[in-house]
């Protein structure tokens, strides 16, 4: 759960503010501990002008989240707001939960802000309902911290792009490291996933440190990752699919078979094929099926009517919203297939996406349009490719924002941002959904109450929330009632 605290001076330099924050208490003297909470700093990222709507326009938008200081200050008139988020732990009893937050200045004086938290009787599971991909995308990392590839520290680079990855997992997304190795240094490249040829014409995978962050994620509620090799980009047409594909394509099948993950392993071989490229991009689609056939075939899209008769071989079609054949989406997910979200520059406000200088519903209505509109998932090009000489002024494919959810500290490490939090939110919101289909489903099989099966379903319209692409609430107190109301009906159907 999040919230905010803002704090802000009136005309006198206010020095050395502390804050204290205590556990969470119910009547029965169940306890939250004050360890649950986390509290950021925010600071801001700067959008640019630009051609398509946004809410506020050019100029610096709260994003970005930093750890608190032991002490603050603030000028005369400054305003400093703070970002609280609050881990529900799984087993907390459910009820009405109290606590406070002091907020002390030098001279000792204090302001305490009562807080209040309403846990509910359902408990959101930790191995995440829908399929998500978020590529890291690590080329900024490097460059703005290990600028010279002959003497990087890559261990230390693979545990901080492990870091990025991580805190993807902690806001219910699924990660995809080193996923577009070709503009990786050939010693990352190998220190994640090497495949070594072998005298026979045989292929042999290195994967142990890959595997095991891998392992990690999906440990962690992670649903899929992705695998090389990378055969192919839309811009390479050029390019001669390797002669040693087909052995390497054997090998990683045998290999996540062998190891237990192929299920959740899935290939990405070219990105974003026009339809031009039709030929090559089955060619390539029909090594894949022949060589790794227990290997899913994910291919991105952005244009138009895709999913596409002209391709085949695809498991998840990934096309770009506003260039979503809908038609065929019904088609290719009644044949057993999966088509996904794809977030990508477009579409824009009011439309839902990740863009920077837009409504913070639009984030959240990522997931619910998901839901409404019956995706399978989402995938989301970046996370941290950041202006790597500004970090904090991102203008990439003519919009603010897009591929950053993650800020770099001075270090390094990974800023989580306020988009990456709203984005869990709505990733939250899913698995209400989720539960309610599933509690209504199964209390049509027990034939239970059918007015409660009848206001459930009514729920589960989710027009008391989101109706359309550009019509949905911009209000939180409406996202906050449907999960109240969710979560009353999920443990009436369930009783």
């Amino acid at each position: 759960e999040n919230f905010q605290l803002v704090l802000f001076a009136g005309k006198e330099h206010v020095k050395n503010i502390t804050l204290k924050v205590s556990a969470l208490r119910n009547a029965q003297g169940d306890e939250i501990s004050a360890e649950a909470f986390r509290v950021y700093k925010e600071g801001v990222a700067h959008a640019l002008p630009v051609g398509y709507p946004t809410v506020r326009g050019a100029g610096d938008y709260p994003d970005p989240l930093y750890p608190v200081p032991e002490k603050m200050e603030l000028n005369p008139g400054e305003v400093q707001p703070l970002w609280f988020s609050l881990k529900v732990p799984a087993n907390a009893i459910p009820g009405t939960y109290n606590g406070t937050i002091d907020v002390t200045e030098k001279s000792g004086k204090t302001i305490r802000v009562a807080v209040q938290l309403e846990v509910f009787p359902i408990t959101i599971p930790k191995k995440h309902s829908l399929k998500t991909a978020f590529t890291v995308w690590e080329t900024s990392l490097r460059r703005r911290f290990f600028p010279d590839e002959k003497t990087m520290d890559v261990e230390k680079f693979i545990s901080l792009v492990d870091q990025y990855a991580e805190m993807l997992v902690e806001h219910r997304l699924s990660p995809l490291v080193f996923n577009v190795p070709s503009l990786l240094p050939m010693k990352v490249r190998e220190a994640a996933q090497k495949f070594v040829m072998q005298p026979d014409g045989s292929c042999k995978i290195e994967a142990e440190k890959y595997d095991a962050m891998n392992r990690k994620y999906l440990a962690a509620g992670a649903t899929v990752f992705s695998t090389g090799p990378f055969l192919g980009h839309f811009s390479a047409k050029k390019q001669d699919i390797s002669k040693d594909a087909a052995a390497m394509l054997q090998a990683v099948n045998k290999h996540y078979v062998e190891n237990g993950m192929s299920k959740e392993a899935f290939l990405y071989p070219i990105d974003e094929p026009g339809n031009s490229m039709s030929d090559k991009v089955c060619m390539i689609t029909r090594l894949c099926r022949e060589n790794a056939p227990d290997l899913k075939i994910l291919v991105t899209g952005v244009n138009a009517n895709f999913p596409s008769r002209r391709f085949d071989n695809i498991d998840y079609w990934v096309p770009a919203l506003h260039w979503t054949n809908l038609k065929r989406k019904a088609e290719e997910q009644a044949a057993g297939r999966e088509v996904w979200q794809y977030p990508c520059s477009g579409p824009w406000y009011p439309w839902p996406n990740y863009l920077l200088d837009t409504d913070a519903a639009a984030w959240r209505g990522v997931a619910w349009f998901t839901a409404k509109e019956k995706f399978d998932g989402i995938l989301y090009w970046a996370t941290a490719i950041y202006n790597y000489k500004t970090p904090f002024r991102n203008f990439a494919n003519g919009v603010n924002g897009d591929g950053v959810l993650q800020y770099p500290a001075e270090d390094g490490s990974p800023l989580a941002s306020i988009r990456l939090k709203v984005i869990c939110d709505g990733m939250e919101d899913y698995e209400y959904i989720v539960q309610l289909k599933n509690a209504v489903a199964a209390a049509k099989r027990m034939r239970k109450d059918p007015a409660l099966i009848a206001e459930a379903e009514k729920l589960l319209t989710l027009d008391t929330v989101f109706r359309t692409l550009d019509d949905y609430s911009r209000n939180e107190a409406d996202y906050r009632n449907f999960r109240r109301h969710a979560a009353r009906l999920i443990a009436q159907l369930q009783d």
